[in-house]
């Protein structure tokens, strides 16, 4: 069982009493001028335990509102994958300030772009060597939302048997809210197919707020809390994609 802070505080003042008895009567000045500094030490580390234990305190607080408001019931029926896709295409061709993109491959020569929205967008940005050494892999891709010839949002995606794990995902900071992120998520939706991949999967920092919000309205759902070698706790997030037997159809065309 971990001492709790009656324990501690029980032991710093045995600790005072032994020095204080084992203190030489004969060097009293000095005697008394270390009884004051070993009170000094004592109660700065008292100061320090207490402190570390409210904050402590305060960050597990933290930690469970922002995950509160992160996970929520599953419905009680699951929407089928037309459906699913459905609102989100009803949300692209609704949203009040479109911004209507192309998306395609990412080549070499958006890389500047990308680089600058990545930086902008995140405290920990991926830096050329890490977009090129995920991207020379086997079943990774690219993708950028372009307008003219001006990269406006890109996603890096990872290819597995039964899903798709969203690796990298942005839209530049002055762009946001205009509809590219959806329409970049419509993309990935639609590369869902029944009895393969079904669902997508990526993970986003607890302090990234606008991340959680945007996939949420979406159609993400947080399924865990999982550690990040960072120190920082992130969501797992899930769009899962049941499909039923109507046609999928076509539908043309979005945070860490």
């Amino acid at each position: 069982m971990r001492p709790g802070p009656f324990h501690r505080f029980t032991s710093l003042i045995l600790l005072l009493v032994l020095c204080l008895a084992q203190t030489p009567t004969s060097a009293e000045g000095d005697g008394e001028d270390d009884i004051e500094a070993l009170r000094a030490e004592i109660e700065a580390s008292m100061q320090a335990a207490f402190q570390a234990q409210v904050d402590a305190a305060l960050k597990a607080r933290l930690a469970k509102e922002r995950s509160e408001k992160v996970f929520t019931k599953a419905p009680r029926e699951e929407l089928s994958g037309t459906e699913k896709k459905a609102n989100l295409d009803a949300a692209i061709r609704s949203h009040p300030k479109l911004l209507d993109v192309h998306i395609r491959w990412m080549i070499r020569r958006d890389m500047e772009q990308v680089l600058a929205i990545e930086q902008s967008a995140f405290d920990d940005p991926w830096d050329e060597e890490a977009f090129v050494a995920f991207l020379r892999r086997k079943n990774c891709i690219g993708m950028v939302a372009e307008r003219g010839d001006e990269v406006l949002g890109y996603m890096i995606y990872e290819l597995h048997k039964n899903q798709l794990h969203l690796a990298n995902f942005a839209v530049h900071k002055d762009l946001q809210r205009r509809g590219v992120g959806m329409q970049m998520m419509q993309k990935l939706v639609n590369k869902l197919a029944a009895q393969r991949r079904e669902r997508i999967v990526l993970d986003v920092s607890e302090n990234n707020r606008p991340g959680q919000e945007f996939f949420k309205k979406v159609g993400f759902r947080a399924t865990a809390i999982k550690d990040h070698p960072s120190g920082t706790n992130v969501y797992q997030m899930v769009w899962q994609c049941p499909f039923n037997r109507l046609s999928l159809g076509s539908h043309e065309a979005i945070a860490r």
